[in-house]
C-alpha cells in the first residue's frame, strides 16, 4: 500500500465514521443498531466517542450493540463508561455484556463492584435494577451477572476476591457455580489454589471434578504440587483426574508410575496409557488376571519397540493372548504381535484368518495389521478379505491394500486395479474358509436331543407344521393323532420343549426393500476406485478412464473425480481418453456431465469449447454454473452475463457474478454493486466480499452513498448489511 493510498483509506474511514455517527441520531432504532455495529470495525478517536455516546441510547438493543462494538475496539478509555452502565443501566443484558467486557479489558477498578455482584443482588447500593422487568419476565438477571462477574474476577486475577467466590460456592440456596467458580479461583494465585484445596475434603463429586479440572488449567508452577497430592487421594476419580492432567507435563510423567498398581482398574488402565511403564511391568500385567481394559492398555504400550524373533517369550505370550476369550484383548494382541514380530508371524495370522471361528473383531485386527507388513502372502489374504461378507473387514482390507500400494507394492496395486475393473482376482471363494455356520451350536443341541434337522429342499415350504416344530416326524405323529378329532389335543411338555428349541434356530434373513441390494463385489469395487487415486503409475489413469464406460454411476463419478485430482498438465489426456471423457457430457446424470466439463477444461480451452454452449442451456443448475465459470469471455458477452444475473437460480447468478468480478471490464464494480440490491439482497454478503476484495474503500463509499440517499430508503437495510460486512471483511484481512 502506498502513502497516497493509505491517506485515501484514512480519509474514507473518517468520512464513514462521521456519516455513521450522524446515523446514531436517526429516529429509527434499527439504523442506530446497524450504525454502532459498523463503528466497531473502525477504531479511532471519533468512533470511540460515538460508540460511548450510544451507551446512553434510549433503546436497550442499541446499548447492547454499543458494548459489543467496544469489545471490537478494545480501548481502555471505555472502562468508566462501562462501569457507569453496569451501575445505572436498567437492562440486565447490557449489564451482562458490560461485565464480560470489563473482564476482557482487565479493568481492575471494577473489581469492588464485581465482588459485590458475586456476593448478592442487593449488596451494593450503587447498582440499580429493573424490578418491574423482574416481575414481568420471571427471571432475575442478577443470576447471569453473578456468573459473569466470577469469570471477570478470574480474568482480573484478583486474589482478594477468593473468599467471596468460596462463599458463593458454598451457598446451598444459590445456583451451581462449581465450574466457573473453581476456574476463577485457579487464576487467583496462592490464595485461590489454597481455597480449592481446602474445599476438596467436603466437596461433592461434581465439585471435585470441577476443582481438579480448574487445577489442570492453572499455571503449571503453582498447580502441579496440588495435583501431586491428589495422586494419593483415596478417591479414584480424583486420582484419575490428577493422572490425566499431570500427563500433559513431560517432566512429571515418571511420578505417575505409582498408579500402575492402582487398585482401581480405570485408573490403572489410564496409567498404562499415559505413564511410561517398562516392558517388564507390561508383561507382568499380561500374565496376571487383570481386567480386559487394563490388558488392552498394556498391549497398546507393547506395540512400540524393536522387532523380536519368533521364539522370543514376548512373541509366544502374544500368540497365546491372540486366542483370549475377550475379542478386544485378542485384537490388541494381534496388533502388538504384528508390530513386534513382523513377517515372521505370518503363519499365525493366516491360520486365524482361515479359521471360521475367528471373531470378526480379531479378523479385522489381522486385516489391519497386514497393511503394515511386506509379505506377499499378506496381499493374497487381503485380496480374499476384500470380498468378506462383513463390511468392516472388507473396507479395512481395501485400506490395507492401499497402504501397501502406497509403500511401493505392485501386487497390492494390481489387486486394487483388478477389483476396480471387475476382473477375476486369484483368491479363495468368499464362501470358503471364513464362511461360518451361525446355527452350529443350535444344530448340535437339537441333534443330541434326537431331532432330525436335515436341510429341506429349496422349494419346500417353510411354514409347514414340520418347519414350526423343527422336526417332521414329530409333526406327522401329532397330525395323525388329531386327524379325526374335532378338538385338537394340546401339545405336551416334551413337544413344547421341542418347539421352543426349534424357535431358536435362526431363520433366513429377509431382505429389506429400503436397503441397498449391492453385492460385496460391487461395494468393494466402488471403494477400490477411490483408493486407487493417490497410487502412482500411468496404469492407474488407464483404469480410471476405463471406469468411465461402466453403467454404475457411482463408480463412474468416483473415477472422474479421481482423474481430476490426478491430472498433470505435463501429461495431458490422449485422444482416445478425451473421447471417453466427452461421452460423460451425454449422460443422464448431471454430476457426470459436470465432471466431464471439468475434465475437458483441464485439458484446455479448445477441448471444452465445443460443449460449453450446449451446457450453458443444461437443465442441471450445477452444470450450467460450471459452464459459466469455464466459458471464455469471447463465448459469453457482457450482455449475456448481465442477463444471467437475473437468472431464477441463485447458483447461476453467483457463477455469473464471479466471472464478472474476475473480468477486466471497466464497469464491473458498478454492475456488481447494482446486483447487491437485486433479488431481495440475497447475494449481499457474497458481493460485499467480492467488491471489498476489489476495493474496500470504494465498497464502503458506495454503501454510504445509498444510506445517505433519502429516495433509497427501501435499500437502506441491504446497504447497511453490505457496509458492515465490507468493514468486517477488511478488518479480518
Amino acid at each position: 500500500m502506498t502513502i497516497s493510498t493509505a491517506k485515501n483509506d484514512l480519509d474514507g474511514d473518517l468520512s464513514t465514521v462521521i456519516f455513521l455517527s450522524e446515523l446514531l441520531d436517526s429516529p429509527y432504532d434499527v439504523l442506530r443498531c446497524d450504525a454502532v455495529q459498523a463503528l466497531g470495525f473502525l477504531p479511532g478517536e471519533k468512533s470511540l466517542g460515538a460508540i460511548i455516546k450510544a451507551l446512553r441510547d434510549e433503546d436497550e438493543d442499541v446499548r447492547c450493540d454499543a458494548v459489543a462494538a467496544l469489545g471490537l475496539v478494545a480501548d481502555q478509555r471505555a472502562i468508566p463508561a462501562l462501569v457507569e452502565n453496569l451501575k445505572l443501566d436498567p437492562c440486565g443484558d447490557v449489564k451482562v455484556l458490560a461485565v464480560e467486557l470489563l473482564g476482557q479489558l482487565a479493568a481492575k477498578e471494577a473489581a469492588p463492584l464485581l465482588r459485590d455482584l458475586v456476593a448478592g443482588r442487593d449488596v451494593s447500593p450503587e447498582i440499580q435494577w429493573d424490578d418491574d422487568g423482574f416481575f414481568e419476565d420471571g427471571w432475575d438477571d442478577w443470576l447471569d451477572i453473578q456468573f459473569k462477574s466470577i469469570t471477570a474476577l478470574g480474568q482480573l486475577e484478583d486474589q482478594t476476591s477468593a473468599q467471596v467466590i468460596v462463599a458463593a460456592l458454598g451457598d446451598e440456596q444459590g445456583q451451581d457455580l462449581s465450574e466457573v467458580g473453581c476456574k476463577a479461583l485457579a487464576c487467583m494465585g496462592e490464595k485461590g489454589l489454597s481455597a480449592l484445596e481446602g474445599m476438596l475434603d467436603d466437596a461433592s463429586e461434581r465439585m471435585k471434578r470441577a476443582i481438579v479440572g480448574a487445577l489442570s488449567g492453572a499455571s503449571a508452577k503453582t498447580a502441579i504440587p496440588y495435583l501431586h497430592d491428589l495422586l494419593k487421594s483415596p478417591d479414584p476419580q480424583l486420582r484419575l483426574a490428577a493422572l490425566q492432567n499431570l500427563s500433559t507435563h513431560k517432566n512429571h510423567i515418571p511420578c505417575l508410575k505409582l498408579l500402575l498398581d492402582d487398585p482401581d482398574p480405570v485408573v490403572r488402565t489410564n496409567a498404562f496409557r499415559l505413564a511410561q511403564p517398562t516392558e517388564q511391568q507390561i508383561v507382568d500385567v499380561l500374565f496376571s488376571d487383570a481386567p480386559g481394559p487394563v490388558m488392552i492398555a498394556a498391549l497398546e504400550r507393547l506395540n512400540s519397540g524393536k522387532k523380536l524373533g519368533a521364539d522370543h517369550p514376548y512373541i509366544k505370550l502374544l500368540i497365546h493372548l491372540a486366542d483370549h476369550p475377550s475379542q478386544d484383548v485378542a485384537a490388541a494382541a494381534i496388533t502388538a504381535l504384528t508390530s513386534r514380530g513382523g513377517n515372521k508371524i505370518m503363519a499365525e495370522l493366516e491360520t486365524r484368518m482361515q479359521d471360521p471361528e475367528t471373531p470378526d473383531a480379531v479378523a479385522w485386527a489381522i486385516v489391519r495389521a497386514l497393511g503394515t507388513l511386506s509379505s506377499k502372502r499378506g496381499i493374497d489374504i487381503l485380496a480374499e478379505a476384500a470380498f468378506s461378507d462383513v463390511r468392516e473387514i472388507r473396507m479395512e482390507a481395501l485400506s490395507s491394500l492401499q497402504r501397501r500400494a502406497l509403500t511401493g507394492s505392485k501386487n497390492a496395486k494390481d489387486v486394487l486395479c483388478q477389483i476396480t475393473t471387475n476382473q477375476t482376482v486369484d483368491i479363495k471363494s468368499p464362501e470358503g474358509p471364513r464362511a461360518k455356520d451361525n446355527n452350529a451350536a443350535v444344530r448340535r443341541e437339537m441333534t443330541q436331543s434326537g431331532l432330525n434337522i436335515e436341510e429341506p429342499d429349496a422349494d419346500q415350504p417353510s411354514s409347514t407344521l414340520g418347519a414350526i416344530f423343527g422336526d417332521e416326524q414329530t409333526a406327522n405323529g401329532w397330525l395323525a393323532a388329531n386327524e379325526n378329532s374335532e378338538i385338537l389335543e394340546p401339545l405336551n411338555d416334551h413337544e413344547m420343549a421341542l418347539l421352543a428349541m426349534a424357535e431358536r434356530m435362526p431363520k433366513k434373513q429377509k431382505i429389506s426393500l429400503e436397503q441397498s441390494s449391492q453385492s460385496a463385489a460391487e461395494d468393494s469395487r466402488r471403494v477400490a476406485v477411490r483408493l486407487l487415486v493417490p497410487c502412482a503409475g500411468s496404469d492407474v489413469n488407464d483404469i480410471l478412464v476405463s471406469a468411465l464406460d461402466v453403467k454404475d454411476e457411482d463408480l463412474c463419478r468416483s473415477a472422474a473425480d479421481g482423474l481430476i485430482q490426478r491430472f498433470d498438465k505435463d501429461h495431458p489426456f490422449q485422444e482416445q481418453e478425451l473421447e471417453k471423457i466427452s461421452h460423460l457430457l451425454f449422460s443422464a446424470n448431471g454430476d457426470l456431465r459436470r465432471l466431464g466439463l471439468e475434465l475437458l477444461a483441464l485439458q484446455g480451452a479448445d477441448a471444452v469449447r465445443p460443449y460449453l454452449q450446449k451446457s450453458l442451456n443444461d437443465t442441471d443448475v450445477l452444470v450450467r454454473s460450471t459452464a459459466i465459470r469455464l466459458s471464455p469471455r469471447d463465448l459469453l458477452s457482457d450482455d449475456q452475463l448481465s442477463r444471467l444475473l437475473d437468472d431464477p437460480m441463485p447458483l447461476v447468478r453467483s457463477a455469473a457474478a464471479s466471472v464478472i468480478a474476475s473480468s477486466r471490464a471497466k464497469d464491473r464494480f458498478t454492475v456488481l454493486f447494482g446486483f447487491v440490491f437485486k433479488h431481495g439482497g440475497f447475494h449481499c454478503l457474497e458481493m460485499a466480499k467480492k467488491l471489498s476484495t476489489l476495493s474496500s474503500t470504494r465498497a464502503v463509499a458506495k454503501a454510504s452513498s445509498v444510506l445517505a440517499a433519502e429516495d433509497r430508503k427501501s435499500d437502506w437495510a441491504i446497504a447497511m448489511e453490505f457496509l458492515k460486512f465490507s468493514l468486517r471483511h477488511r478488518a479480518m484481512n
